[in-house]
């Protein structure tokens, strides 16, 4: 999948200058990828740290993305409201947030 590398490529140039990578995610991004909540390996393999579930998931499917074997972090959108760099705010941690759309 030509989408799947660009985003490694893109992910792991990122994690080489530090940054912790989570993306902003919603159903139906899950749907155009052909993903499924039971199974976050694509996420995994694209080097990602974690995903932010954006609205319109409900409280079971967050349930499923949460307790999954690759360690991924998630978050609801009110757990992960705001994403900081060292470099804007004088924080000692990288993050990007990478916002995913269909």
């Amino acid at each position: 999948m030509k989408l799947r590398k660009s985003l490694q490529r893109f992910m792991i140039t990122q994690k080489s200058l530090g940054y912790e990578i989570i993306l902003d995610v919603n159903p139906s991004v899950f749907k155009e990828l052909g993903v499924s909540y039971t199974d976050l390996k694509f996420f995994h393999d694209i080097h990602a740290d974690g995903i932010r579930m954006d609205g319109g998931f409900s409280g079971f499917e967050e349930a499923l993305m949460t307790y999954n074997p690759y360690g991924l972090k998630s978050r609801n959108q009110y757990e992960f409201k705001y994403t900081y760099n060292r470099h804007n705010h004088g924080l000692s941690t990288k993050s990007l947030s990478v916002v995913c759309m269909s």
